[in-house]
């Protein structure tokens, strides 16, 4: 959600610093007006204010910005870790620069809060042993409940899905949360959020987790020298062989990238995220995958639809694995010719 709200501001400062200084809201941003009467009655001129943004926007919009805009801002908090690493990254890099740091919020959901951040800078968080009964499932055990171990059980470095039961009627509810054991402090667990158990693909039992497309896309695109400001992979289950496609939203850097230099890159950078996908491509059970470019904004514009159809914002994750075919027919929609 940072992401989106920064690169919205990237992209619009010019007409919200006129806002500010003059104490309107542009027509151009769509609201009921209702809403828009409202919050024209709590807000007032701040030309003052607009003065020192567009001294701050001066040198024009290619650095990192937040520092220039709020100078005291010392910490960005939310969640950041192995799933969304590609958006941490780009906000350090893009917005935020050098002097700000990250709180990541640990493994948190709306059922419940599992852990507490760990330190600062670190995707470790220290596990809540007491919030619930938790049990840990590998997560190559599939459904066998059998493999589920306690929290004297586990072993550092492995990857379990968490297992919750609560007095107020969950029992044994899986969460499809997978959580890594990075270590402990005395005997309480360090974890880390990794993935959705439920947004792994497995077109041929290759089982490519939403870490592992992560680490493909944000290191082609490092490689190709561009920012990443989405992505979506489609599993094409009626293709023989089935195939995966990759649905790049670069930034403007990124749009002159010659397609199949960057269909090789994907291709080379999934098959060392994730073996099996190699072994499935060369034992003939997988093509290799397509890839398609995605107009600019893409994903915010999907967000902002979601929203309007009544979803929450702060639940709202980003798209990376397509999952039905009103996603499917959103985002094919938007493919550059």
């Amino acid at each position: 959600m940072l992401a989106y709200l920064l690169q919205y501001t990237l992209d619009n400062h010019e007409m919200l610093i006129d806002d500010i200084e003059k104490g309107t809201i542009d027509e151009s941003v769509k609201m009921p007006e209702e809403v828009r009467e409202a919050v024209l009655k709590q807000i007032e001129p701040m030309p003052e204010r607009a003065a020192k943004l567009r001294e701050a926007f001066a040198g024009g919009a290619e650095e990192p910005f937040m520092k220039k805009v709020w100078p005291k801002m010392t910490y960005i908090f939310g969640a950041g870790a192995d799933g969304l690493a590609v958006y941490a990254k780009k906000i350090e890099e893009k917005y935020a620069g050098t002097g700000i740091h990250n709180l990541f919020a640990g493994v948190t959901a709306s059922e419940g809060l599992w852990s507490v951040p760990a330190g600062v800078d670190t995707p470790d968080s220290i596990l809540a042993a007491g919030s619930t009964f938790m049990e840990f499932l590998p997560v190559e055990a599939g459904d066998d409940f059998s493999q589920c171990v306690l929290m004297d059980q586990v072993e550092e470095g492995k990857i379990y899905e968490l297992v919750i039961t609560k007095l107020n009627g969950f029992y044994r509810y899986r969460m499809s949360d997978a959580v890594k054991v990075t270590g402990f402090i005395q005997q309480t667990l360090l974890v880390q959020f990794m993935y959705r158990v439920n947004k792994t693909i497995s077109v041929a039992l290759e089982k490519t987790t939403e870490l592992a497309l992560d680490q493909t896309v944000e290191r082609a695109a490092a490689e190709l020298g561009f920012y990443l400001s989405d992505y979506c992979v489609y599993p094409d289950v009626d293709s023989e062989p089935g195939k995966y496609i990759f649905l790049i939203e670069p930034d403007e850097k990124g749009i002159g990238v010659d397609r199949e230099t960057l269909r090789k890159c994907i291709y080379k950078h999934l098959c060392e995220a994730n073996p099996r996908y190699l072994y499935a491509v060369e034992h003939g059970q997988l093509s290799e995958p397509d890839v398609e470019v995605l107009q600019p904004e893409t994903g915010i514009l999907y967000r902002e639809m979601m929203i309007y159809k009544g979803a929450n914002p702060s639940q709202l994750k980003p798209v990376h694995v397509i999952m039905n075919e009103r996603q499917k027919a959103f985002f094919f929609a938007l493919v550059e010719e």
